[in-house]
């Protein structure tokens, strides 16, 4: 499963600081693949085969807060947590992200 988020974060704090709280909204693409096992049996045997379905689902919004912490001016590690409504199945997700940046 592939979910590509498009988010508008606001940074709370001034730039200088080396930690810095954000809360952002957005789009997320959600992309899945749908594996499917069959099993054809041939003279008493069986032989399986495998099916693979791609498919993009729908879009949703997406609502996320986090922070950053600056290693250093070019480096910076990101964790959030972000919030999904999924207005296909009625239901909501929540993830956790953490990673490692680098800032052109």
């Amino acid at each position: 499963n592939v979910s590509i988020p498009v988010t508008i974060e606001y940074y709370c704090l001034p730039g200088n600081k080396k930690l810095k709280p954000f809360a952002g909204s957005g789009i997320v693409d959600n992309i899945y693949q749908e594996k499917q096992n069959l099993r054809i049996l041939t003279d008493g045997s069986a032989k399986e085969v495998n099916t693979v379905k791609t498919r993009t689902t729908y879009a949703s919004m997406i609502i996320t807060q986090g922070f950053t912490y600056d290693l250093s001016p070019k480096i910076q590690v990101k964790e959030c947590i972000h919030v999904v409504p999924h207005a296909c199945c009625k239901a909501t997700g929540i993830g956790f992200e953490a990673g490692i940046g680098f800032r052109l």
